[in-house]
């Protein structure tokens, strides 16, 4: 992560990590469509931003079975679901019960439920959950692949919104509509970036045309990278195995932006 790190020593990356320790972050990867790589970008920037320095913590808000501790090789034994027996403010110490870190990077994970629970984070657990993480870390990284009440609470704290969107044509209807969505929620949307992800090495759809069709500016543009798949399956992220990658250099301009 070396090398990560050096190549986020900028003025820019240097100015963000200054605002970033004085008041903590969160950012919200919002992945509505199935294949769209939105928990592998969560991970990856995650990532980034702990190699900057700041004490990060990735939280995984899938019903049930998300990927980010499993992309990272992460036992999972608990999850935000072992917080859900009451209504009451959560504490740093309750939330850091559940946590799991990534020992080589020093990334904290809160892993998502192994199985459907009868019950699920409430708006009101939801904001008492990022209150408690707000108190230990500096950014939160929320991978929010579905749309409940806890990734309402945390597109409305969020500094900033990812969303990304795959190569294919039938995503721009998906992004334009999210973005529709998030207008109507009244969310500033300067602080939304939609990122082009090419999951696929003949790609459909060019980011000029993408662009066009969704008609908000693409912020980034992450090339497909055959080392992907192979990196997931290993339990190290691309910016981990392939530092110097197009794929991890888009990773770190995102971080740069947020």
């Amino acid at each position: 992560m070396s090398e990560v790190n050096a190549l986020l020593s900028t003025k820019q990356g240097a100015k963000a990590a200054s605002k970033a320790a004085g008041s903590p972050a969160l950012v919200a990867v919002l992945g509505l469509r199935g294949g769209s790589g939105a928990t592998t970008i969560a991970v990856n920037l995650a990532l980034a931003l702990t190699a900057r320095g700041q004490k990060v913590c990735l939280v995984d808000l899938s019903p049930f079975s998300g990927h980010a501790a499993r992309q990272l090789r992460l036992p999972a034994r608990q999850s935000w679901g072992d917080l859900l027996a009451g209504e009451a403010s959560l504490d740093p110490v309750q939330v850091g019960d559940v946590i799991v870190t990534h020992e080589q990077t020093r990334l904290a994970v809160l892993p998502a439920p192994a199985v459907p629970l009868a019950a699920s984070l409430t708006e009101h657990a939801a904001k008492s959950l990022f209150a408690a993480l707000a108190q230990s870390y500096q950014a939160c990284v929320v991978d929010a692949p579905s749309l409940g009440p806890a990734t309402v609470a945390a597109l409305h704290a969020a500094r900033a919104i990812i969303l990304p969107m795959s190569d294919d044509v039938l995503a721009a209807q998906t992004t334009t509509g999210a973005l529709r969505m998030l207008s109507e929620m009244q969310i500033d949307m300067d602080h939304v970036h939609v990122v082009l992800n090419h999951v696929r090495p003949d790609s459909a759809l060019p980011a000029a045309a993408a662009q066009k069709a969704i008609k908000h500016d693409i912020a980034v543009e992450l090339p497909y990278e055959a080392a992907q798949a192979a990196a997931l399956m290993k339990g190290t992220p691309l910016i981990m195995a392939q530092p110097k990658s197009a794929f991890v250099q888009g990773i770190l301009r995102l971080a740069r932006a947020v």
